[in-house]
């Protein structure tokens, strides 16, 4: 009994000690308040979160430790307060503004914006870069966005008319903010989410995406080249119709997408010149294994050639393509010969038994595009031919003798054809894209081997 009292009497000491302690370093904590008048632009850097209110006096609180104040700097210049936080204690002190009006907000590196209750602007400019997070509820005239890098952007409220420029790995969640009229522009890979009810124009490229909450139906928007001269200066290429600033931009033709370049992956194998599976008499060593007969395309380069604006064009390009046919038994195709001829190895058993070839592809195609949906994707379909050179081909065996693992490859041409023409269709909505090629020529030079025509069906798993 007297161990258990003196037990729960130093626990108590100890909680009294801590408990102590904390007030005594919650009484280190101060509010402090600078005067930030006649500022309607703000510029932040450091890696802080600062929380934003609107109110009747433009003022900087500061609540943390007073050593913080050594790391957290001010200046007002020409109605801009440029907010730099630097160290430990500063970082960790809580930041809140307070202005009348609030026109320009400029972050970069890791800055957190977060509004207390609503921010209220005739015109309000946003320029996000680096890891920026930035979490606002608006309700503005004018709004103008620019964002790149890792910027993660959410918008809520009102906003008249606004205009979005995306590049880079940028995220915009704007479907809670109603909006008018809009223009988005996304490139690189990054997303924007809008809600658009009367006016909407768009424009995408490389893995930029948006999509559309409201009823506005997307236009097309010419591409814009956006330069942000630097965050001192506030200078942002936004200018198309009527919305712009002390800005330079550069304006080009409008360009359809295509949907040649980029990697794909599918299925390869062969018909006879009747167009079926069946394999002709003495060449069932031919006979594949479908569930891994599998080729593989690299396209590098695409042009097109623009027959009517935005709808249909000539597509053309360069790309390898690697076919790799899985045999299902114990035959080796045989190098040096006329004929396409094998033996039957009878001393190992293969694991694995392929015919590989890589040809270095051209295609000449007819794509048609349907007007962008409310999402920005198309509906497209295309037809032609591609042409192959054939760059090598090999024979490769694995098996096992004595429980290890042994590998035979023969290079040799095996009496392939030098050069292949295929036709080609292709379809798809948005980035996903389905193909399917048919050899016009045959496999096989003329007599040398049987009356096959290659064939492949794949989808496209990452468009460039």
């Amino acid at each position: 009994m007297k161990t258990l009292k003196r037990n729960f009497g130093l626990v108590a000491i100890i909680i009294l000690l801590i408990s102590s302690s904390e007030f005594v370093k919650g009484q280190d904590k101060k509010i402090m308040t600078r005067d930030v008048s006649g500022a309607t632009n703000l510029i932040v850097n450091g890696n802080t979160t600062i929380y934003l209110t609107q109110g009747n006096e433009d003022v900087l609180t500061i609540e943390g430790d007073s050593s913080a104040l050594k790391g957290i700097t001010t200046k007002v210049s020409d109605g801009t307060l440029n907010l730099t936080v630097k160290g430990g204690k500063a970082l960790a002190s809580k930041l809140t503004l307070s202005l009348k009006n609030y026109n320009k907000i400029v972050t970069s590196g890791a800055t957190s914006i977060k509004t207390v209750g609503k921010i209220t602007s005739n015109d309000l400019k946003i320029v996000s870069s680096g890891a920026s997070d930035i979490d606002m509820e608006i309700n503005a005239e004018n709004l103008k966005v620019v964002a790149s890098g890792a910027s993660d952007i959410k918008l809520i409220g009102v906003a008249k008319e606004a205009y979005y420029n995306l590049s880079g790995a940028s995220n915009l969640k704007a479907n809670d903010l109603a909006t008018d009229k809009a223009k988005v522009i996304c490139s690189g890979a990054s997303d924007a989410k809008v809600n658009v009810e009367t006016e909407l124009f768009t424009n995408t490229s490389g893995a930029g995406n948006y999509s559309q909450k409201g009823k506005a139906l997307p236009k097309e928007l010419g591409n814009i080249s956006v330069k942000i001269d630097g965050v001192d200066s506030l200078n942002f290429s936004i200018n198309e119709n009527g919305c712009s600033d002390t800005t330079k931009h550069k304006q080009h033709k409008d360009k359809p997408e295509i949907y040649w370049g980029g990697f794909s992956m599918g299925i390869n194998g062969f018909l006879s010149k009747d167009n079926k599976f069946d394999l002709p008499a003495g060449y069932s060593f031919m006979n594949l294994d479908y569930s891994r007969s599998f080729v593989f395309n690299i396209n590098i380069l695409e042009k097109n050639f623009s027959l009517v604006k935005n709808h249909l064009n000539v597509v053309t390009g360069l790309g390898f393509e690697f076919n790799n046919y899985r045999f299902d038994n114990n035959y080796k195709l045989l190098p040096d010969t006329n004929m396409l001829v094998a033996t039957l190895d009878t001393t190992v058993k293969f694991t694995k038994n392929t015919l590989n070839t890589t040809y270095l592809n051209v295609p000449l195609l007819l794509q048609f595009d349907t007007k962008k949906d409310k999402h920005g994707r198309t509906f497209h379909v295309s037809a032609g031919v591609v042409g192959g050179l054939r760059l090598g081909s090999h024979t490769k065996q694995k098996y096992e003798v004595d429980g290890d693992t042994k590998k035979s490859k023969t290079k040799d041409d095996f009496n392939l054809s030098t050069l292949r023409y295929s036709a080609m269709a292709r379809i798809g909505y948005g980035k996903l894209d389905l193909f399917a090629t048919y050899g016009i020529n045959e496999m096989f030079k003329t007599g040398s081997g049987p009356q096959f025509h290659p064939f492949t069906v794949g989808v496209t798993l990452v468009g460039f």
